[in-house]
């Protein structure tokens, strides 16, 4: 793949984060729990039919029916030449568009251990995987003056953006700009909006839309936190907070008997206690509104 630099779309820098959280925290709470395949790792969302998409542990991809029975599986949905020719072998959290009719996959390249935080090739892409295939149609790269790797994607509700992170920033890019023909022409396309300081205290390892607002799951140093952010002032305020022992993963919103939010959390906690939810699998969380 040729991977010519192109002049992308302008940045549009919105407002500046907003204060930490509101005075009334914790608006979700836990519903109910499922244990499933721990290859379900990284991330998850679903599609109109309501089919739900997994990914992990690493590069794997799944798609499964409502009541999470696995239907078709790719153990490694980045192609040789993908990871060739950008070095790419890591999926974050995943997101679906109903314009490019596909998986949204965010890529990077993670090797524990290596040198600047294991990130071996410093940039990241966006690419579109078939739905019932699983198999991935394309990729288009990231311009590294944006951004150094991609660890999860979400599109908006409306459909024009999809929206990811870049250090303390939320970024976004244009949902057209993630095309066959930029993939092919080399272009490394670049984000069309950023909300400074955005991201919460907790950073994101997930991300997904609820009634307007961009939720996001993640944690450092104290308790797994859902943070939601109003994507058009950078906003924050906190939606649920989870004293579990575990890594938290992907989100998705959709309204099922189980509950509305689903959080993905693994069973590897960085403090090194023992997992929450038992050993062997990752655990589907589901959140209700108080």
């Amino acid at each position: 793949m040729k991977r010519a630099v192109a002049a992308g779309v302008a940045v549009a820098v919105l407002l500046s984060a907003g204060t930490a959280h509101a005075a009334t925290p914790n608006r979700l709470r836990l519903a109910d729990r499922r244990a499933v395949p721990i290859e379900y790792f990284q991330g998850l969302t679903h599609d109109r039919a309501g089919m739900r998409f997994f990914d992990g542990v690493v590069s794997g991809l799944y798609r499964t029916d409502r009541a999470l029975h696995e239907r078709v599986r790719v153990a490694n949905a980045i192609p040789a030449p993908v990871t060739a020719a950008f070095g790419f072998d890591h999926i974050g959290d995943i997101g679906f568009s109903a314009a490019l009719r596909g998986v949204v996959l965010p890529f990077e390249c993670f090797t524990p251990g290596a040198p600047n935080g294991g990130n071996t090739c410093g940039q990241g892409g966006l690419g579109v995987a078939d739905p019932v295939t699983l198999k991935l149609r394309y990729v288009v790269a990231l311009d590294t003056r944006d951004i150094a790797k991609a660890m999860w994607a979400e599109v908006s509700p409306d459909g024009t953006r999809v929206w990811t992170s870049a250090g303390p920033d939320l970024i976004a890019y244009r949902t057209a700009d993630l095309s066959a023909a930029n993939a092919a022409a080399g272009v490394r396309i670049r984000p069309v909006a950023r909300l400074r300081g955005a991201v919460p205290r907790s950073g994101v390892t997930g991300a997904a839309f609820l009634d307007g607002r961009l939720l996001l799951a993640g944690r450092q140093a104290g308790p797994l936190e859902l943070w939601s952010v109003d994507v058009r002032t950078g906003a924050r305020r906190r939606e649920a907070v989870l004293h579990v022992a575990g890594e938290s993963e992907g989100l998705d919103v959709v309204a099922d008997r189980h509950g509305l939010v689903h959080w993905l959390v693994t069973p590897f906690d960085p403090r090194g206690r023992a997992p929450t939810y038992g050993t062997g699998h990752s655990e589907l969380l589901s959140f209700v509104r108080r």
